[in-house]
């Protein structure tokens, strides 16, 4: 009887074997009622029932063989199996999909299990492939990728667009050259993908493309290598259409050029009617002292004294002006040398009392401490352009009472020194609402408010903070209302050892001549006036050329007679510059020293000094006796 059910059993097997084996062998179990197997074949390992008695569930359980309670669940419900189980054994994961038979009397139930690993694998590859595929087709970029023959495996649908295909598929196999770009344009991608493929680096192109009807494209390409175990085996490439981006960057490239041209303009303007502007001021000035110098009637002084004081306010604002524009292009450039601190304090009290723009009943004091080295090393023009600027400020807010300077050292650290630059007046003060903005550029308590007769810009402290700013400090102020106001800044300086003296008090010396012989060349006949005036005041014997050709005369005619030339380089003949040189050439005038004079805004005065050796001073029109006779002073100093 045992035999015959063994029998029956396997003559079922065979027929279901043979049905359903295709290309793989299939899995069979033969499960009576209570789950037990009662013949199988796994992996053409077959079992017999007599040898040993397995539930299913256990060797589903050994096998690794996922959800067996659910598969004989739902074949005892259906009496057929088609859900696809994972099997994972042995380190793998396998895909199967079941069938199942009952016999006639329901005692047994035959289960036949398929592999199909393979299937579930081909279609998961698949979906991520059309996955990728529809990222790439949706990618706002021109997408393609090439084997190392630079042969098209593939592109998006932007890019077939691009190319006049009707879809992606169509550019497998082709080349650059079948696709409808000229030839120089198709030589240089050919040469590019090469590139990549030896050097296996990116390379980042930005290149123009002309289309078919001529329309000019500016390209962003992108390429990079494919590399297999070290070996590259294409490249994938990517461009997308920047045209508008540069054109947009042209736009403000262009518009950028037309503001500096702009600005560059402004400045010329402003240089142009500086000089237009110093040239009538200096003989303004200077007529004005000749004529208040040598009048004795009281009222015609007067109103000479009014005439140069109006001259030195329109003066200061066309400084201003200048010194914001300097400042608007970087051009404010500090020079750093040895200065005396007596000396440049000095100088300021002297062009700051001997002005009459300034008030007769306002006391300037000034102090230097004692314990100051005698010269420090610094940019002694920016420091005296900044006390000078905060003493007038001072001056036009107060109407009588004292402004005070003073230098103060604050600390001295091996050959550097901490000085403490203040100017101090007791007028009307300022709010504390507009103390931190009167530095800015333009800034005025009250616009609309004449103070002490005065009216500016807004740019004085501006230009003073800027300036400090560039010496590595800044400008503080401390005020009250109706008391008064300070400005400070501190510097740090390092000490001139070459005149390593300590300083002693600082007082007022009455002034000596100069008595020097000086050749003076100026073209205009009221300048030259000016000038004569001023050093016939000063005890000088003095000669006068209105022209370079004039010049090489006269200073060939007495040789080795004159200590010092001051020339005006804006000549109608020749360059002043230029004229140096000549002098120097042809005449005995080779060592002499030079002082210029001129109207020009002379940017980089360092720069034309050291060039030009023999230019020991530059004077900018208009100036006054005072600065003069320091001109001559400082001159001879150096020469000593």
């Amino acid at each position: 009887m045992a035999q015959q059910h063994e029998n029956k059993s396997s003559h079922i097997f065979d027929i279901i074997k043979t049905a359903c084996y295709q290309e793989s062998q299939p899995h069979f179990w033969l499960i009576d009622s209570n789950h037990i197997i009662l013949l199988s074949q796994v992996d053409s390992r077959a079992s017999n029932p007599q040898e040993k008695q397995q539930s299913f569930f256990d060797f589903c359980k050994m096998e690794g063989l996922q959800n067996p309670i659910k598969a004989i669940s739902f074949i005892e419900r259906t009496a057929s199996l088609k859900p696809i189980s994972k099997w994972k054994n042995k380190n793998t994961i396998r895909y199967f999909k079941f069938q199942a038979q009952f016999t006639p009397n329901n005692n047994q139930c035959l289960l036949i299990a398929f592999d199909i690993t393979q299937n579930i694998e081909l279609d998961d590859c698949q979906l991520k492939l059309e996955f990728l595929q529809n990222i790439i087709d949706h990618l706002p970029y021109h997408f393609f990728w090439k084997d190392k023959n630079s042969q098209f495996l593939g592109c998006n649908k932007v890019f077939a667009e691009h190319a006049g295909l009707n879809n992606p598929d169509e550019i497998i196999g082709k080349t650059d050259y079948d696709l409808p770009w000229d030839k120089k344009n198709s030589d240089a991608y050919v040469l590019d993908d090469k590139h990549v493929i030896k050097s296996q680096t990116a390379k980042l192109n930005i290149e123009e493309y002309m289309e078919v009807d001529n329309e000019s494209l500016v390209l962003l390409t992108s390429k990079v290598p494919l590399i297999r175990s070290g070996e590259t085996i294409g490249i994938i490439g990517i461009f997308q259409d920047i045209s508008e981006r540069k054109k947009m960057e042209n736009e403000l490239s262009n518009a950028k050029s037309t503001a500096e041209n702009a600005l560059k303009a402004k400045s010329q303007l402003l240089a142009t009617v500086s000089h237009e502007l110093r040239t009538p001021l200096h003989g303004i000035l200077g007529i004005t002292q000749i004529i208040e110098n040598s009048l004795e009637v009281i009222d015609i002084k007067g109103h000479t004294k009014d005439i140069k004081k109006l001259a030195n306010s329109l003066l200061l604002l066309v400084n201003d002006l200048l010194n914001f524009t300097q400042f608007e292009k970087y051009e404010m450039a500090i020079h750093e040398d040895s200065f005396s601190c007596k000396e440049l304090i000095e100088s300021l009290v002297r062009q700051c009392t001997q002005s009459t723009q300034y008030s007769q009943l306002v006391n300037l004091q000034y102090d230097v401490d004692k314990n100051l080295p005698s010269h420090l090393i610094g940019d002694e023009l920016r420091i005296q352009q900044i006390l000078h600027n905060l003493v007038s400020n001072a001056y036009k807010f107060t109407h009588e009472g004292t402004i005070s300077v003073q230098l103060e050292l604050v600390e001295q650290i091996n050959d550097t020194v901490k000085v403490r630059f203040s100017v101090h007046d007791t007028g009307i003060g300022i709010a504390e609402e507009h103390q931190q903005m009167i530095f800015q550029t333009f800034y005025q308590v009250n616009e609309n408010e004449t103070i002490n007769g005065h009216k500016g810009v807004g740019l004085g402290l501006s230009i003073c903070q800027q300036l400090c700013h560039r010496m590595g400090s800044q400008l503080l102020v401390n005020s009250h209302e109706n008391i008064g106001a300070e400005f400070h800044f501190t510097l740090n300086l390092k000490i001139d050892n070459r005149a390593n003296q300590k300083l002693e008090d600082t007082s007022s010396s009455n002034y000596t001549p100069v008595n020097k012989n000086i050749f003076v060349i100026e073209d205009d006949p009221i300048n030259q006036k000016v000038i004569q005036y001023f050093l016939k005041t000063l005890g000088c014997l003095q000669a006068c050329a209105t022209s370079g050709e004039a010049a090489i005369k006269d200073l060939s005619d007495r040789p080795h007679f004159y200590d010092i030339i001051l020339l005006d380089i804006g000549l109608p003949d020749i360059n002043g510059l230029q004229l140096i040189q000549t002098i120097q050439n042809e005449t005995s005038y080779r060592d002499t020293p030079f002082i210029i004079l001129t109207a020009q805004v002379l940017e980089n005065t360092e720069t034309l000094i050291s060039q030009y050796p023999s230019v020991k001073h530059i004077l900018t029109k208009p100036v006054d006796i005072f600065e003069v006779r320091q001109a001559i002073e400082n001159v001879g100093n150096k020469n000593n």
